[in-house]
């Protein structure tokens, strides 16, 4: 009754199909944005994970807001590129992209994604929904041109107002303070005093860096609160004040503890285990400048060398007990082919080659000991003896020929199948 009524007023038969089609996909709008927000959030990780419930409300507030305003303005035949200004949840989404380090390109990526899957959506209403096959030329015809339209048009404003935002964002005292952290690690030419008031944290003494990142999706849901209160209940461990806290990518914290006295900050090397789902790694203890930069530094190695292994550290990582497996892999190709090299058939993960592996370290660490190698591993020296002598055998070479590079070789290979 309405479809007769709407044309014998004059409305185009595609107008009244068109505008059918559109009340049907907004009557779904809540499910249509949330396949645009999975999909944007799946293909642009550094946004957030999709099971994130920060990243996911910001962007669905966004998809809501453009898909919605989208379909109002094409059913009341409102100009795409009418300049009406984003929607509140579009520019949320904005404002907090910036705040998390996202450049405009990556902005622009998420809304041409957002777009691909959205007229996916709208394809599947039309080809669901359609009463008349003559009216699909005109559909297609209009509600593409107004969605490239709309999608033209809010980007342009985007582009407008990225950096008088990000330039705003930055003079804010949260901002500020990560930008100047950025400068020192990055090893620009900083003055120590003007810095240590923007940071709100005095760097002419002793100072411990720490990284640290979420490994379970219950703490990468609360965000950077459950690193933070790590690494306060570390500071308040040893005594010291309140550490300097700096969000950084993929949900990491940087954080530095600092001190008057060295010793105030050693006992970091026996502090208690992080809470379940965090993860902390620790650089060595640095004065000043070089020294906030230099543990920084490290503190991001020893956080490299923990993704070598397919589960989380338990315990906080400290760089010294992993500089030389850092060294060695600073290139992954170059480290596993220095394993086979190195090892040759001693390298084959069946368990009977990782016990040769292991009681040749042993071995080695020992002082080339069969007997105190015996009491380590708690065999007898006779069975120490014929596994040494078993190696040997798969290597090609004595123990003796290659020491250096076969220890380093036992280290790095027993560290990453720990």
């Amino acid at each position: 009754m309405s479809r007769e009524r709407d044309l014998s007023r004059g409305h185009p038969r595609y107008k009244v199909e068109l505008d059918r089609l559109a009340n049907a996909l907004v009557a779904d709008l809540e499910g249509v944005s949330a396949a645009v927000v999975t999909r944007v959030l799946s293909e642009i990780p550094e946004l957030g994970r999709p099971d994130s419930e920060e990243s996911w409300e910001t962007t669905m507030a966004s998809g809501l807001g453009n898909i919605g305003a989208l379909m109002s303005m094409m059913t009341y035949g409102v100009p795409a590129n009418a300049g009406i200004e984003p929607p509140e949840g579009a520019l949320e989404f904005f404002r907090t992209m910036i705040s998390r380090g996202a450049d405009i390109t990556t902005i622009l990526r998420a809304y041409r994604i957002g777009h691909a899957e959205l007229w996916n959506q709208w394809m599947k209403v039309v080809s669901e929904g359609i009463e008349s096959l003559e009216d699909l030329p005109e559909i297609m015809t209009v509600s593409s041109a107004h969605m490239f339209g709309y999608m033209d048009s809010v980007c342009e404003r985007l582009v407008a107002e990225y950096e008088p935002e990000r330039r705003r964002q930055l003079t804010s005292a949260a901002a500020l303070r990560v930008a100047t952290a950025q400068a020192i690690v990055a090893g620009e030419d900083v003055d120590a005093d003007q810095a240590s008031q923007r940071l709100n944290y005095r760097l002419r003494r002793h100072h411990l860096a720490l990284v640290l990142w979420p490994t379970s999706r219950r703490m990468e849901a609360q965000g950077t609160e459950g690193l933070e209160r790590t690494a306060f209940a570390l500071a308040e461990e040893l005594g010291t004040e309140g550490p300097l806290l700096v969000p950084a990518s993929r949900g990491c914290v940087w954080a530095w503890l600092g001190a008057a006295d060295a010793r105030r900050l050693a006992p970091v090397i026996a502090a208690k285990p992080p809470p379940a789902g965090v993860a902390v790694a620790a650089g060595a203890i640095g004065y000043g400048l070089d020294g906030f930069r230099e543990s920084h530094r490290q503190a991001g190695e020893a956080r490299r060398v923990c993704g070598l292994r397919d589960r989380p550290p338990t315990d906080i990582v400290h760089y010294r007990t992993v500089s030389l497996i850092s060294a060695l892999s600073t290139d992954p190709s170059a480290a596993q082919r220095f394993l086979v090299s190195e090892l040759g058939e001693l390298n084959a993960p069946e368990e009977s080659t990782r016990r040769l592996r292991t009681t040749l370290r042993t071995f080695l660490e020992v002082g080339s000991s069969h007997a105190r190698a015996a009491r380590v591993l708690g065999i007898h020296q006779k069975t120490v003896a014929y596994r040494v002598h078993r190696a040997e055998d798969l290597l090609g070479y004595r123990v003796v020929d290659r020491r250096a590079p076969l220890e380093a070789a036992l280290l790095l290979s027993a560290f990453l199948e720990d």
